[in-house]
């Protein structure tokens, strides 16, 4: 936090944070803050976090999803990324950290908190700390120096508690060495792209060539049919409050379609998945298995399984949920996953199960019970949709009856003003464009346009209810004349011959890095940039999501004795040059420079592992407690 207020000072994020800041200030020596009345949400160890810490942590969380999602969060966002749970976790394990960095001897000077703050671009005028404007940003956010003094000594705590436990974590050149040819075992494209447009300005038409091309491609551009219709709306849903439904029409419906309120039992699980490659040899198919055999016992010996189920999971899709799959009934999962999920009882960890993903270790997490739900609980909706049955009904009785009165009646006009009935217009559409608003289906439509102008509908279904339409104009479909399209059809005509082009551009360019050598070389002196993919298994469609399938389907077949592809692949405007960089079977040693950077990386993904495995240790520790009422409410 104190890197960020540092960088951010001057906005208005800043302001935001110091509204959320609540603890202690001796910089000064000016008051304390009281709350121990306050509700509590948790404690550790008897520790109290007070709910009032959390709503403001939480209002914080918000206001930053807010920005990062431009003022309006997604529908589902805060639920489906449980921003609560994160927000309280926050909190705990900031406890957690203090209680550490007391025990370890951890210890913050009020010289360090106070060089941190005078440090602080917010509270300087011409470079130098201002007592003025830092009182008066603190008083208009109504904190006293105390508050945000204990923050920042805090947060000073916290990154020097970091340091001291990420301190332990080394990596040895050995171990870098071993994890960089790990990474490298695969294979990796060059390439490059010519985009289609960029071949535009070197492409010259004819009229006579124009004519040509227009006179085989005319469909092309042939208009669609129109129609505009006027037509009356009986909406259903003005009917629905009219309606009754008798406590006997609930429970007769309620008797006799039971079926529609049988629950089916459902299970929540976890899993482990620990894959199984394709055509997978012996030896891999026993490595499996041991690796599975390993992370049971690691579950047995007390490892946290969400925990296991991130670093170790195969699924990416349940993987960083700790291997939750949610709540699922029978005839979903794979035979023999549902098998075992079904002969499980809630805490129980299963044996590795094999399917044709691979092995998995199962943990069930609940069960919901099937049953028929009781009439209370299904007799709103029961009643709803009576009601909806009803109007409908008596919609379609109203329909009938104002048809039968137009019919009787010389014309649509003369119905609309005998009964002042308020009749809409559309506009033209085409069958592909019709005005969401009209609520038709494509069957609807098709019944429309089969309509003469002039031609009155029979009663048609909407989505709102019942429609009776007339069709005011109508357009045909026609083919327009050269001189009405011939701005389309010039730049249609430059696409097409400049994707041509460039084909061969690039084709050209190919044949020239067989006969030089060098790929890169040869695009960089024709302007080209050569990019490589990343490395990739010949399973990986993508090439780790570089490249498009199809170009990679052509770099699946390049090697050392076939480097370059003999054609370039055009996909929608693109035209893709492909060659082959390097193998998963090199076995270059990595460089000094490569060494250190694949070093660095490692010892980075090593600390956060065992930063958060010793976060997730300390929690197991001390004695956590959670009003989930308040947390849920």
């Amino acid at each position: 936090m104190l890197d960020f207020i540092r960088k951010n000072a001057s906005s208005v994020i800043f302001k935001v944070i110091l509204g959320i800041i609540a603890l202690v200030f001796v910089f000064w020596g000016i008051g304390s803050f009281q709350s121990n009345r306050m509700t509590i949400i948790a404690s550790v160890d008897g520790e109290k976090i007070l709910y009032e810490n959390y709503r403001i942590a939480y209002a914080n969380a918000i206001e930053r999803y807010q920005q990062m999602f431009k003022g309006k969060l997604p529908q589902g966002f805060l639920e489906g990324m449980n921003i609560k749970g994160q927000v309280l976790d926050s909190l705990i394990d900031k406890m957690l950290i203090k209680k550490t960095a007391r025990q370890l001897g951890v210890r913050v000077s009020d010289e360090e908190v106070r060089q941190s703050i005078v440090t602080m671009p917010a509270f300087q005028q011409e470079g130098k700390f201002n007592k003025d404007i830092y009182e008066k940003l603190l008083r208009s956010n109504r904190l006293t120096p105390a508050q945000f003094e204990a923050e920042i000594r805090d947060e000073i705590i916290t990154d020097k508690t970091r340091s001291l436990i990420l301190s332990m974590v080394q990596v040895s050149d050995v171990a870098a060495a071993d994890y960089y040819k790990f990474e490298n075992a695969e294979k990796q494209l060059s390439y490059g792209v010519i985009e289609a447009a960029s071949c535009i300005p070197e492409v010259n038409i004819s009229d006579e060539e124009l004519k040509t091309w227009h006179d085989a491609h005319k469909e092309d551009f042939k208009t669609e049919p129109q129609i505009a219709i006027r037509y009356l709306m009986l909406d259903e849903n003005e009917l629905t409050n009219a309606v009754s439904v008798s406590d006997n029409e609930i429970l007769g419906y309620y008797d006799t379609h039971t079926s529609e309120f049988d629950v089916k039992e459902e299970r929540r699980a976890r899993h482990i998945l620990v894959k199984i490659p394709k055509d997978a040899t012996d030896d891999q198919q026993e490595q499996a298995h041991s690796k599975a055999t390993a992370l049971l016992q690691q579950l047995r010996s007390g490892e946290s399984f969400e925990n296991l189920a991130q670093k170790h999971s195969d699924d990416p899709g349940s993987a960083t949920k700790g291997g939750d799959l949610g709540f699922f009934g029978r005839n979903v999962m794979v035979p023999a996953f549902e098998q075992m999920v079904f002969s499980m009882d809630p805490g129980q960890i299963s044996e590795p199960v094999k399917t044709q993903f691979g092995w998995h270790i199962i943990k069930l997490e609940e069960i919901k019970p099937g049953g028929i739900r009781q009439l209370d609980g299904v007799r709103g909706k029961i009643e709803t949709k009576l009601r909806k049955e009803k109007a409908k009904e008596l919609n379609l009785q109203r329909s009938n009856e104002i048809y039968e009165k137009i019919m009787l009646s010389s014309s649509l006009d003369t119905f609309i003003k005998e009964n002042a009935m308020p009749v809409q217009l559309s506009g033209n559409f085409t069958e592909k464009n019709v005005p969401i608003n009209l609520g038709l289906n494509k069957e609807t439509v098709k019944t429309l346009f089969a309509l003469e102008k002039g031609g009155l509908s029979s009663i048609l279904q909407t989505n709102k209810g019942m429609m009776i339409a007339e069709v005011m104009e109508k357009k045909p479909a026609i083919v327009p004349k050269l001189d009405e399209v011939r701005e389309k059809a010039i730049a249609k005509l430059k696409e097409e011959k400049a994707e041509t082009l460039c084909m061969e551009k690039a084709n050209a360019l190919l044949a020239k890095s067989k006969e030089s050598g060098s790929f890169e070389k040869t695009l960089k002196d024709s302007g080209v940039e050569a990019k490589t993919s990343s490395f990739f298994k010949t399973s990986d469609s993508t090439a780790g999501g570089s490249l498009p399938t199809q170009v990679t389907e052509v770099g699946a077949e390049l090697s050392n004795k076939n480097k370059v592809a003999d054609h370039a692949v055009k996909i929608d405007n693109k035209i893709y040059m492909v060659a082959f960089a390097q193998n998963k079977d090199d076995k270059k040693a990595p460089t000094d420079e490569e060494l250190a950077s694949t070093k660095a990386r490692l010892l980075r993904q090593k600390q956060e592992s065992f930063y958060k495995d010793w976060l997730e240790s300390l929690r197991h520790a001390h004695k956590i407690e959670i009003n989930q009422r308040l947390l849920q409410g």
